[in-house]
C-alpha cells in the first residue's frame, strides 16, 4: 500500500466524522456497507447494519443536535484507520416533564475519545466496520 492510499484511508474515515457532524445521512450512507458492524464500547450498544447504524447515529443528533467530532490526529496502516477525536455539543432535554434537580441539561461538553474505524478494503471500497472506544 502506498502512502498515499494509506493516506486516503484516514481521510475517508475523518469524512464519516464530516457526515455525521453536519447530519449528511445521505453521504454516510455512500460510504458505509449495508453489513457494518457498530460497535460503541462505552454504551455497550451494537449494531449489525446500514438501516440500524443510520438511526443509532440519527438518536445522538435527536439527543445532541448540534453534536460535532473535532479530528485532532489521523493515521491509518493497512485497512485501519484510527482518529484522535473530541465529541462536542450541547445536551437536549429527552425526557418530559423534567426533574427540577437536572442541572445539565443544555450545558455544552466537549468529550475527549479516540475512535477507530476499520476500513476493509474491497471491491466496494465502503467501511463494513466502525468501533469507539
Amino acid at each position: 500500500m502506498t502512502a498515499t492510499q494509506t493516506k486516503s484511508f484516514a481521510h475517508l474515515a475523518e469524512a464519516v466524522i464530516a457526515a455525521f457532524s453536519a447530519a449528511d445521512w445521505a453521504q454516510l450512507r455512500a460510504m458505509v456497507a449495508p453489513n457494518v458492524v457498530y460497535t460503541e464500547t462505552g454504551t455497550q450498544r451494537r449494531v449489525e447494519n446500514l438501516a440500524d447504524y443510520l438511526q443509532l447515529l440519527q438518536g445522538w443528533k435527536q439527543a445532541i443536535p448540534d453534536a460535532q467530532g473535532i479530528v485532532h490526529k489521523a493515521v491509518s496502516q493497512g485497512n485501519t484507520a484510527v482518529l484522535e477525536l473530541t465529541w462536542g455539543g450541547h445536551r437536549r432535554d429527552l425526557y418530559r416533564p423534567q426533574p427540577a434537580s437536572c442541572r445539565h441539561r443544555g450545558r455544552r461538553f466537549a468529550y475527549p475519545l479516540p475512535l477507530g474505524i476499520p476500513l476493509t478494503a474491497s471491491w466496494s471500497k465502503k467501511f463494513t466496520t466502525i468501533s469507539t472506544y
